[in-house]
């Protein structure tokens, strides 16, 4: 079984691959959920988001074990079209264009993680891929959080 950082470490190096050239400045594994209230740069981020042991075995044989089963998130983050300093929105155009590009990014990065799934949580029994949620936007931030739990 691999380690919590080795899967943390590779499950990012999935998803840095998977966005190539449109990686966002800051890659990164996190020990939380990371900080992105006000968009400077955009992130991505994986972070063990928790830990939930599951009991494996028939009670009734008293040969059940815990499991661990540890869930990583995946977040990223990028500035999108806001009010600008005259307090005019965004225009149609730029929000579909940002929402667009939200979108790519959300289907490489399933597509990657889900295509590799025995490279970056090899050993683990099970893996399930959790609702991908949508981030804000807030400020001028939107992006996706995916967690992923998986049963090592």
């Amino acid at each position: 079984m691999a380690s919590f950082s080795t899967i943390a470490a590779d499950l990012l190096d999935a998803v840095v691959a998977a966005l190539g050239t449109d990686t966002p400045p800051h890659s990164f594994v996190s020990h939380n959920a990371p900080a992105w209230d006000l968009c400077r740069e955009d992130q991505v981020s994986v972070f063990l988001s928790g830990l939930l042991f599951r009991q494996s075995g028939r009670p009734q044989l008293k040969a059940r074990q815990s499991l661990p089963a540890p869930t990583w998130t995946i977040q990223l983050v990028r500035c999108v079209p806001n009010v600008d300093d005259q307090g005019r929105g965004p225009t149609d155009e730029a929000l579909t264009t940002s929402a667009l590009g939200l979108l790519d990014d959300l289907d490489a990065i399933q597509a990657a993680v889900r295509a590799d799934t025995d490279g970056i949580f090899g050993g683990c029994r099970s893996v399930s891929f959790g609702q991908a949620i949508p981030l804000g936007p807030q400020g001028n931030v939107g992006g996706y959080s995916w967690p992923i739990t998986a049963e090592v």
